[in-house]
């Protein structure tokens, strides 16, 4: 509408903001200090039998948290009970090294300006040469920036879940990995989350809350939290995916569709196929779209109000 003055009548409904855009802040809660806190966690093995009596407790590492000093920067934690986090000094360490009976040290280094990730299966960088000498596999990554990490994920997860039944195979209990960076708080920890997602049912908050509970020196930015989020939202639709598949095959599906057409029917239906598929596509995006704006306050949002 316009005012007698001639301009247009409309106020603002929300002030402005100089900063730039950014998604939204994703709420972590502090760090567990209590093992009697932590969520149940529920693993799912990617390897049939891998997980199998194996010790699911927390490690004595969630009761520390009280009495963390800057020390302890320097050392590896166990997260897991066949997963430790830590910098990459922890992998010089040989007596740290045998008294843990790795299996596998899988190494984070940043270097500037690279474009494409490079994964070393067995590398012979000087700060993992004690490891190879104790016949531990090595694998390296290096990594221009963290979106670069993000689609590596899920190859680092097979080698790493690779390992762990290689050494149940010939030793008879499963391996040992120590995930490490320079520091231990950010490539380690953003892989380390990212693990424990894709082997447990832990969402997104929880992964993280476990990993500082273990390491509290960790830093996961909010951009590497959405990153996360993303990965987690990835997962759980490829989990839906395969859950259904194994509940519905498609040739059962289709028995079961096809027995409840009568058989007069049936021939008409390859021709008509198409078109049932192009109506159904339309009603379910018009219905998620009409879902979507009512549940979506953002959408019924009106920056400006006419006066």
């Amino acid at each position: 509408m316009e005012t007698e003055e001639g301009e247009v009548g409309y106020a603002r409904r929300d002030d402005y903001a100089s900063r730039m855009p950014s998604p939204p802040r994703i709420h972590i809660p502090p760090a567990y200090l209590d093992p009697l806190s932590m969520p149940k966690v529920n693993f799912i093995s990617p390897i049939p039998g891998l997980f199998d009596g194996l010790n699911l407790n927390y490690p004595s590492d969630f009761g520390n948290l009280l009495h963390w000093n800057y020390d302890r920067r320097h050392e590896a934690q166990e997260v897991l009970p066949f997963l430790h986090l830590g910098p990459r000094t922890a992998c010089k360490d040989q007596d740290f090294l045998l008294q843990q009976n790795f299996t596998m040290v899988l190494a984070f280094r940043h270097v500037p300006g690279i474009l494409v990730p490079n994964f070393t299966q067995n590398a012979a960088t000087p700060y993992l040469q004690a490891a190879r000498y104790l016949g531990i596999q090595t694998p390296e990554v290096e990594v221009g920036d963290f979106q670069q990490m993000v689609s590596l994920i899920p190859t680092l997860v097979d080698e790493v879940n690779d390992n762990l039944n290689t050494a149940k195979r010939e030793r008879g209990f499963i391996g040992k990995v120590l995930v490490v960076c320079e520091t231990g708080n950010d490539r380690a920890a953003f892989f380390t989350i990212a693990y424990l997602m894709h082997i447990t049912d832990l969402e997104l908050v929880p992964a993280i809350q476990t990993v500082h509970s273990a390491r509290f020196c960790i830093v996961i930015s909010n951009t590497l939290q959405h990153s996360l989020a993303a990965e987690h939202d990835r997962l759980t639709a490829k989990r839906q995916v395969a859950e259904n598949s194994a509940r519905y095959g498609p040739k059962q599906r289709k028995q079961s569709i096809m027995c409840n057409i009568p058989a007069s029917d049936r021939g008409s239906l390859s021709g008509r196929k198409r078109s049932f598929q192009h109506e159904a596509v339309d009603g379910d995006q018009d219905a998620q779209m009409e879902v979507d704006n009512n549940q979506d306050p953002a959408r019924s949002f009106a920056p400006f109000a006419s006066q």
